[in-house]
């Protein structure tokens, strides 16, 4: 048989005839762990690694929640195997079942920790939508109370200290209502004004031009009549020293001081 002529250093057509040599490989899919007999997954993705597993493990032994030996019949994990594990070193040495028999204890644990922590915050959600709603009722029956209160004296006995002291403990201690409750009920105060005056002092009149002061007193002296109690011995001083009620003037601090003597 004759082969046809071709030119030197042109390419030979052979047809269909495969080509020479192995086959292509096939793409690798993800690696799996080499495990031993007693090993195992769930097909579960990983998130910690051996040596953070064993970290893990310590800390959860420490705690006392369970003996080894409890904890290993739970996971269905052999001692030896469990002996192993933990003496291994390094975060890739998976081939052994309590590797992922811890890694499935940890991952439940974590699921229903996160279970738990979300159940308490509903509650607590709830709990404090219902104080919300209980502050409210007493801060509403609190204001119609005081609407009936029979008072239209606009003198002033308690000085700005005070005031203040009674503004804390009310709004902080009592808590009874917000502090944006507190200021629309005294007429639609502003927060400014309020943030201005409770910054000022140690001067008993230090703030007493600001508009909280002579509302804010007047609101506290309505519920000391509403409840019936005696006035302090202060106040009946300073009713006695400033009869027509302390001045509203704001106290700086500042006084003229005259230097030399007259000619």
């Amino acid at each position: 048989m004759e082969l046809p002529e071709h030119p030197i250093g042109s390419p030979m057509n052979f047809g269909n005839v495969p080509p020479v040599g192995p086959p292509p490989m096939a793409p690798m899919g993800p690696l799996t762990p080499n495990l031993d007999d007693d090993s195992g997954d769930d097909d579960r993705p990983l998130k910690w690694d051996c040596s953070q597993i064993r970290r893990k493990i310590t800390a959860f032994l420490k705690k006392g929640t369970m003996t080894q030996t409890a904890w290993l019949q739970q996971l269905g994990v052999n001692s030896n195997s469990f002996q192993r594990f933990m003496k291994l070193k390094g975060p890739h040495s998976t081939g052994n079942s309590t590797y992922y028999a811890a890694h499935r204890f940890f991952e439940d644990l974590e699921k229903e920790q996160k279970s738990k922590s979300a159940s308490l915050k509903r509650k607590e959600r709830e709990e404090s939508k219902v104080q919300k709603e209980k502050k409210h009722k007493k801060a509403d029956e609190l204001a119609a109370a005081l609407g009936a209160v029979d008072y239209s004296d606009t003198r002033v006995f308690d000085d700005c200290n005070e005031i203040r002291r009674k503004i804390k403990h009310f709004l902080q201690t009592e808590a009874i209502m917000t502090q944006s409750a507190f200021l629309k009920l005294l007429g639609g105060i502003n927060g400014n004004s309020y943030s201005s005056f409770m910054r000022l002092g140690p001067l008993p009149q230090s703030g007493a031009s600001n508009v909280l002061y002579p509302a804010a007193y007047h609101f506290f002296e309505k519920r000391r009549i509403l409840e019936n109690k005696p006035k302090s011995a202060t106040r009946l001083e300073n009713e006695a020293k400033y009869p027509d009620g302390m001045p509203l003037k704001h106290d700086d601090g500042r006084r003229w001081v005259f230097v030399g003597s007259p000619n």
